[in-house]
């Protein structure tokens, strides 16, 4: 019935009311939108055809990880866009009235550039999806600051399900992430694909409870091509 873009900022309004220090986030977010939005139309009048709002990009192949299913697997990872590459992708997205990048992998963070690169181009609002293993104080800081930046962390429902996907510690290392990010005032969420195996799990009250504890304000199933948003973060 809606797309992503209104369950995100559906999400962004939800957890800026949780904590109101917070809200800020969500007018900047959405002037940035709007701006964008009269950009886009404006241009869209001068080409043959329409210019696309969200911008999705896998800055690397490479991945620390070696998950069973993978898109990612077994794709050349020599032919990476370079630091000046991508800047230049992201000002002429601004350019176009691109409002949103969403930025998989491999692991985005493997890009040590990527960070950076993100809170230089405010205007666009960036949503990774990330294996949560290279996040640090400092780079959940940077995050915090860049007020720009959401983060879905993958994880396939509890230990069990997580691990045997993805690799021994993964559903612990995805949980310590969140419990960092959950220390500042960053957007976070969960990213889970949906299979036969997990469908359960993914759906059960007790797995979506427990990503409420954890701080998750939305969840993303690439699967199931929409979002979930938590409704108890409402109470």
């Amino acid at each position: 019935m809606f797309g992503i873009g209104f369950w995100i900022i559906f999400a962004i309004l939800r957890w800026s009311f949780k904590k109101p220090r917070r809200i800020i986030f969500f007018p900047r977010i959405i002037s940035r939108f709007v701006i964008a939005n009269v950009r886009r139309s404006r241009l869209s009048k001068h080409i043959e055809g329409q210019i696309p709002g969200v911008l999705a990009i896998s800055p690397t192949m490479n991945c620390n990880y070696n998950c069973i299913g993978c898109y990612s697997r077994d794709r050349l990872t020599d032919e990476e866009l370079s630091t000046e590459e991508l800047d230049k992708l992201f000002t002429e997205a601004e350019h176009l009235g691109i409002s949103s990048v969403v930025v998989t992998g491999g692991e985005p963070f493997l890009r040590r550039d990527l960070i950076g690169l993100m809170e230089k181009h405010k205007t666009l609002l960036f949503v990774v999806i990330t294996n949560g293993s290279f996040f640090s104080p400092m780079l959940v800081r940077r995050i915090a600051d860049s007020g720009n930046i959401i983060v879905l962390i993958s994880i396939e429902g509890f230990e069990e399900d997580t691990d045997k996907r993805r690799k021994d510690g993964a559903y612990n290392t995805a949980v310590k992430a969140m419990r960092l990010m959950s220390t500042k005032d960053v957007l976070y969420g969960f990213a889970a694909t949906n299979t036969c195996r997990n469908f359960g799990t993914l759906s059960s009250d007790e797995f979506i409870d427990k990503m409420i504890s954890l701080g998750c304000t939305l969840g993303f199933s690439p699967n199931m091509f929409h979002v979930e948003i938590i409704q108890d973060m409402i109470g």
